[in-house]
């Protein structure tokens, strides 16, 4: 508190569940809300100051065979390096290019390097954004992603790779989050709290109104090559791995001890870097390759 009289509060936003710093009257009453990246700290006794502390971490990207040959372990080889986070990779679908959301320039943006690291460029600068979760068209044309304006809730954004033509596709006051295309290219498919619980919507990736897809819970999708079905976490905390046929609508559970983000899904199966606990307590904690193989529907270990 100061003595001017007001107090900060930490908080939980009711619409997407992010901590926020309020700065309101002792009483509680006219509350504003600060910069979402503004840590909680102290008062200065004249009201006009605010101190905090911010720890930077320094996260380079890795990359590893996918499957070791016999008799050789899984080598990680650091494959960009950063001053501070980079996070989320993307191949493209030719496996020329990548995409990721980086802070290498202070503010969350996403950038698109060659497959070797090599020509990065910031195609969504931050500019008060916070730009993460890309994921490409299948004809590698597009980049879907999700950003926050000057603090605000979370949107699905499209843009070309190169950066051009950014533009925002949802506006509803819930957090929209994590998008990806379908296998035509034709949908996006999106993370949303609007039913007050994180479900899976889809809408038309020129735009338009959004339709609900999951009823069970949903985050975090991702197409099967054949585009038959959506694969997804039931929960963005406990996890539970999912598919919906996306012929019939049917949901059904396929892996409900799997609780991370880390998963691709191939033709003949599901890969996996399992850490063994949610996505938001995985940070810097030793993970294992798995395969899950849909022809024996059994899980083998990688290493």
């Amino acid at each position: 508190a100061s003595k001017t009289g007001e107090i900060l509060v930490s908080g939980i936003s009711k619409t997407d569940s992010r901590p926020r710093l309020y700065l309101l009257k002792a009483d509680g009453t006219d509350p504003i809300v600060l910069p979402a990246n503004l840590p909680a700290g102290n008062i200065s006794p004249d009201g006009r100051r605010i101190v905090s502390a911010t720890v930077y971490a320094n996260t380079p990207l890795y990359r590893v065979d996918t499957f070791a040959s016999a008799g050789r372990k899984l080598e990680p080889v650091k494959a960009l390096d950063s001053p501070r986070v980079e996070s989320t990779p993307k191949y493209s679908p030719d496996g020329r290019r990548v995409a990721v959301s980086s802070t290498r320039n202070l503010n969350w943006e996403i950038w698109v390097w060659d497959a070797d690291f090599s020509n990065g460029k910031s195609v969504f600068p931050g500019g008060g954004a916070t730009a993460g979760s890309p994921a490409w068209s299948p004809d590698g044309q597009w980049i879907a992603f999700d950003a926050r304006l000057h603090g605000a809730v979370a949107d699905v954004w499209i843009m070309r790779a190169n950066g051009e033509g950014a533009r925002q596709l949802t506006d509803d006051p819930a957090e929209d989050i994590v998008p990806c295309f379908d296998s035509t290219g034709e949908w996006i498919y999106f993370t949303s709290l609007r039913t007050g619980a994180l479900q899976i919507f889809k809408m038309p990736a020129t735009g338009g109104p959004a339709t609900q897809v999951t009823k069970g819970g949903g985050f975090d999708g991702r197409f099967s090559p054949d585009g038959k079905y959506l694969y997804y976490l039931q929960s963005r905390d406990k996890g539970g791995l999912w598919r919906l046929e996306v012929a019939t609508g049917k949901e059904e559970a396929i892996l409900p001890d799997f609780q991370n983000r880390n998963f691709a899904v191939l033709r003949d199966g599901i890969y996996m870097l399992d850490p063994g606990v949610p996505s938001r307590s995985a940070t810097m904690r030793q993970g294992e390759a798995k395969f899950y193989r849909f022809a024996t529907r059994r899980v083998e270990k990688l290493g």
